[in-house]
């Protein structure tokens, strides 16, 4: 099933030397139009080319910070593939929308 306001959208993948250490292109992860984080994938740093999720999401109070209210947070789970990781999204939404305050990023 999917999860309702529940979008992606994949960066350009880089060119020239970029593209030499880039990998794969990240995936913007959208909540009702907004960025709420990103699925980014096995890259030269990756030591075991698996994809992963991360989101933004609120402080709690006492960790807030001078201007920041915010933090990113990667799941453990990691996926072979990145539809893999969209199909988990949409899965899981309800969970980590009642779980996290999501951060909607400007």
């Amino acid at each position: 099933m999917k999860f309702k306001g529940l979008s992606f959208k994949k960066d350009p993948r880089e060119t020239g030397l970029a593209a030499f250490v880039a990998g794969e292109p990240n995936t913007n992860i959208k909540l009702n139009k907004i960025n709420i984080g990103y699925i980014y994938g096995p890259n030269w740093r990756s030591k075991d080319n698996l994809w992963r999720i991360t989101i933004t999401v609120r402080k709690d109070a006492a960790d807030i910070q001078e201007g920041c209210d915010w933090r990113w947070l990667t799941f453990a789970k990691t996926f072979e593939t990145e539809p893999e990781c969209r199909e988990w999204l949409h899965k899981n939404m309800d969970g980590i929308k009642a779980k996290y305050n999501i951060h909607f990023q400007d």
